[in-house]
């Protein structure tokens, strides 16, 4: 087998030199370049043969973001070494495709690290289908859990899933925002198992540790280090050792711990509870919270370096109302999997169906969860009678389903009813008001929008472009009316 190839790109010829020599002693083959356009010229001329790009952030005739993004392209890795203090353009490269940074000086041990972990993740990556998060998955239940929160068609979870894999060659930290029961856990699992990292997955919800344990938890305790610590143990940090460790409710971290994991990120080094070494780590962290953190950050709940370190490629999550075209594929999937586990067939009427359809999802895909599984459980039959919150019933003259896609998703996905999916349209369809003079075909998708951005300019304008007493009036949160905002560009 060819050696691997990496490319220096580096103006400095006394950094460019030392590093080299480090590749070289790595046992790699290694080309140099000290400007952009002799980089690209070494890309184009040996494209075959390299393997991984180390670029510097300023160069003379470009900045590295240009050889990222050239690399991105044609698959090449690429890690940008920037300056202290200059982590910003560093973020920018990662959101532009690179998958690390280094900050000058380079440390030698954590580049070759870096350079191993990538080369070796590398040459056994296969290529990723995106097909299949839509597929059935044979190992462990959790695992496929995984799939069944991240099913859908929609436009908006195609893009989710697209950000995944995207998001996955990455070694930078992820923020994953959402509401409760939207799946955020499922999806930082997600990018886990499409990336290259071997170690372990490990969640935590970090309102859920009492403060006074939070640093043994995370960093580990030494033999002795207080009464009753007869031996050594491990902490979060050092058990996601070479693989990811998902911070959940990231808003709930105290201040005296936040100041702690931004050194951890900082200096990539944990030190035990009592002991007077420190450990060397190789950990992706992705974090994931349901408050708004700019918010927090200029209360000064949260410290906006660390925010700043943690937030590199955002990942933001629809609710289950902004994506109700996927509620047909996720109530056959829960169904489907329900009649596994219990060895059953039981299918779902059309009464229940339309229930299910017409209900306003405040607990999104966990509520939706919940409330089949409690019907499975209360029907002995068919899925008939499902007890819904009365208010939150979702009123007929409000549905603004599309129907034919409705229609689509069941057709072509088999979903197990026990009636006739034509007569659940009518029934939805009642006491809908229809204009006869309305000429078809029209965008129903666009015209649902033009009505929703409508209602949203009149609530601004109302309130005096108060967003929280708009989104109150409109029976939002001041997240989703933000959300709504920006997805329908409402000025």
């Amino acid at each position: 087998m060819l050696s691997p190839c990496i490319l220096i790109i580096e103006d400095e010829p006394d950094l460019r030199e030392i590093l080299v020599l480090t590749i070289i002693k790595m046992g790699y083959k290694a080309l140099e370049a000290d400007t952009i356009e002799k980089g690209i010229a070494h890309i184009q001329s040996d494209n075959s043969q390299i393997n991984l790009v180390i670029t510097d952030m300023r160069l003379p005739d470009a900045l590295g973001t240009e050889i990222v993004k050239h690399c991105y392209k044609i698959g090449i890795p690429s890690i940008v070494m920037t300056a202290y203090g200059s982590t910003e353009t560093a973020i920018q490269a990662l959101k532009l495709g690179a998958v690390d940074y280094l900050i000058k000086p380079v440390p030698l041990d954590s580049l070759r690290n870096r350079i191993s972990e990538i080369l070796d993740k590398n040459s056994n990556l296969d290529k990723i289908d995106k097909n299949e998060f839509n597929q059935p998955h044979n190992t462990k239940n959790s695992e496929h859990n995984i799939h069944t929160w991240l099913i859908g068609s929609s436009n908006i979870m195609q893009k989710v899933k697209d950000t995944i894999l995207q998001y996955a060659q990455s070694f930078a930290p992820v923020m994953i925002t959402g509401e409760s029961g939207s799946g955020k856990e499922r999806v930082a699992k997600a990018i886990h198992l499409h990336s290259k990292r071997k170690g372990k997955f490990v969640a935590v919800n970090c309102g859920a540790i009492p403060e006074n344990l939070m640093e043994s938890e995370f960093f580990g305790v030494a033999k002795g280090a207080f009464t009753g610590a007869n031996q050594a143990r491990i902490g979060l940090f050092e058990e996601a050792n070479n693989g990811t460790l998902f911070l959940d409710e990231i808003a709930e971290l105290p201040l005296n711990m936040q100041t702690k994991l931004l050194r951890v990120l900082q200096e990539r080094t944990v030190r035990a509870l009592g002991s007077t070494q420190e450990q060397n780590i190789d950990v992706r962290i992705i974090c994931a919270t349901h408050k708004d953190m700019h918010e927090m950050v200029s209360k000064e709940k949260f410290r906006h370096d660390l925010y700043y370190r943690i937030h590199v490629l955002p990942l933001p999550l629809p609710n289950l109302n902004q994506r109700r075209e996927d509620i047909p594929l996720l109530i056959n999937n829960i169904l489907n999997n329900l009649n596994k586990i219990y060895h059953q067939n039981k299918n779902i009427t059309q009464k229940a169906l339309s229930k299910l359809l017409n209900h306003i999802y405040t607990g999104n895909i966990r509520e939706l969860e919940n409330l089949l599984e409690a019907a499975y459980a209360t029907n002995t039959e068919d899925i008939d009678n499902i007890n819904m919150p009365v208010n939150m019933i979702k009123k007929d003259h409000e549905i603004t389903n599309n129907q034919e896609s409705i229609r689509h998703n069941f057709e072509n996905n088999n979903i197990n009813t026990a009636g006739n999916l034509d007569n659940i349209l009518i029934e939805d369809s009642i006491s809908c008001t229809l204009d006869i003079n309305i000429k078809f075909p029209i965008n129903l998708p666009s015209v649902l929008a033009d009505i929703e951005r409508n209602y949203i300019k009149k609530a601004l304008l109302k309130y005096k472009y108060n967003q929280s007493a708009a989104a109150k009036s409109l029976n939002l949160t001041l997240r989703q009316l933000r959300y709504r905002i920006e997805q329908l560009q409402v000025e």
